[in-house]
């Protein structure tokens, strides 16, 4: 609960001194100081440590002394007159757990934020009056010494705080059960591919392990690539692919001409297509010049990593994007079905990205209501009536009069179950990097790599349901 800044050495030696028993940088001063654990210090630090010892400022010395002046081994005289706990801690309160907390000042208010990280609610009690801060609303309440914080909340109070309202907690708490109204087109990841080499020979997998083995083996020729998904019937869909230099483009046989730039994306580009029942093949030629050069750089040992990192090569080869009115299943498109409330990911939208809309009926008026949309999503809207509000990750909204009838929620996605990554080999599923998207020299086979998980992994997207509170 002690608030603290850390000291440059090298901003200490131009602008530090001791004054007054404080140590001084530039317009600030301090009346202690903790040595955590440092390695080594400076001899200007030293110096200017033992005038403040000397104006009795106080000094702690968390862990081993410095070991290190300026570099060179030495036994450092410097004697700490306090321990931590012995300082003075800018707010006193006690709490019935332990909980986490700041105290701040900022234009001449001061505030403490408090954090609850227990699995029951916590009672703090302060010293001074603190005022209540709803930051959901922006309202303050009369100030008092005794708050309750709920299991896994926050508090945020202000002291001394000039409001007159009572604070008085939601109690009450309604469950909404949202209906699935409409969405985006829906979308097909197809990261399948296979590759036909001049001589004949056909390789077939994962669109990066493939590309991997074929840097691997320095191959130079041109290839035909192959995107291959099924259809319950005909149907139009949209093919997006990335700008690519490729040639010879052509889908179920019959050469397609021109894309048109995705509006979502500049790298992007789609078509629309008439996709027939049973198999479809999107397909085009392309050239690999130059692989020797990448093998040599990328899969010699002692390269410099200058070298590495300032290599690029044409790839050619990404995976494509079919989008929709339809459901998936494995690299198939089927009729849509009815949709729930719950995890679309497995309602045949595991490759969705945009947005869905639900409704929900409010059978009474609600006074101060707090409405949270619970579910996986990135962002939502809420429209009820001519007005509409937006919440972000779970977090809710304040209406001060929710009015009975039908709300609309539309709950957006994000670009991870569209793009990847889908087979990311370590435990940290929620982790995201550029180790993700590359298996560069790890790649052997789909059933022998570290990185390489086979099943394809999305994320849960949906709406669960809507709470309530007043």
């Amino acid at each position: 609960g002690i608030s603290y800044h850390f000291v440059n050495e090298k901003i200490l030696e131009k602008l530090g001194s001791v004054k007054d028993g404080t140590l001084v940088v530039g317009k600030r001063s301090y009346d202690a100081v903790v040595v955590a654990n440092c390695r080594e210090i400076k001899s200007n630090t030293c110096s200017l440590l033992k005038d403040f010892l000397k104006g009795q400022g106080k000094l702690c010395i968390s862990g081993d002394l410095p070991k290190y002046v300026d570099g060179v081994k030495t036994e450092t005289d410097i004697v700490g007159n306090c321990k931590i706990e012995d300082l003075p801690k800018p707010i006193c309160f006690n709490a019935d757990k332990t909980v986490s907390y700041t105290y701040r000042t900022f234009n001449s208010f001061n505030f403490l934020f408090i954090v609850n990280e227990n699995d029951s609610p916590v009672t703090v009690r302060t010293k001074a009056a603190f005022s209540r801060i709803d930051l959901i609303n922006g309202k303050g309440y009369r100030a008092k010494t005794e708050h309750v914080i709920p299991a896994g909340g926050s508090l945020f109070l202000e002291e001394n705080g000039d409001y007159t309202e009572d604070f008085t907690d939601r109690k009450e708490e309604l469950i909404l059960l949202p209906a699935y109204k409409s969405s985006d087109g829906n979308n097909l990841t197809v990261e399948q591919v296979t590759v036909i080499k001049d001589n004949g020979e056909t390789l077939t997998g994962y669109i990066y392990g493939v590309f991997e083995t074929l840097i691997k083996s320095g191959y130079e020729g041109s290839i035909k690539v192959q995107f291959r998904f099924e259809s319950d019937k005909d149907r139009v869909i949209n093919l997006t692919r990335e700008k690519q230099d490729i040639r010879n483009a052509r889908f179920n046989g019959v050469s397609v001409g021109e894309f048109t730039e995705s509006e979502e994306d500049v790298n992007f580009e789609y078509m629309t297509l008439y996709a027939k029942k049973g198999g479809n093949i999107y397909e085009y030629d392309i050239d690999f010049t130059a692989l020797r050069k990448a093998t040599e750089i990328f899969y010699k040992k002692d390269v410099p990593e200058s070298m590495l990192n300032c290599a690029t090569y044409h790839t050619g080869m990404e995976q494509v994007y079919i989008r929709g009115d339809f459901d998936v299943c494995g690299y198939a498109l089927k009729e849509k079905a009815q949709k729930s409330a719950g995890d679309l990911s497995e309602q045949g939208y595991g490759n969705f990205y945009g947005a869905v809309r639900y409704t929900a009926e409010v059978k009474k008026p609600v006074k101060n209501a707090y409405v949270k949309p619970i579910g996986d999503y990135s962002q939502c809207v809420l429209r009820i009536g001519d007005k509409q509000y937006r919440c972000m990750m779970e977090e809710g909204v304040f209406i001060p009069e929710l009015p009975a009838g039908e709300i609309e929620i539309e709950c957006y996605s994000t670009l991870r179950n569209r793009i990847g990554p889908f087979h990311f080999g370590y435990p940290y599923d929620d982790r995201v990097s550029p180790m993700c998207f590359t298996i560069m020299g790890a790649w052997k086979s789909e059933l022998d790599n570290d990185y390489f998980y086979k099943p394809k992994r999305v994320v849960p997207f949906g709406l669960e349901k809507v709470v309530i509170r007043f």
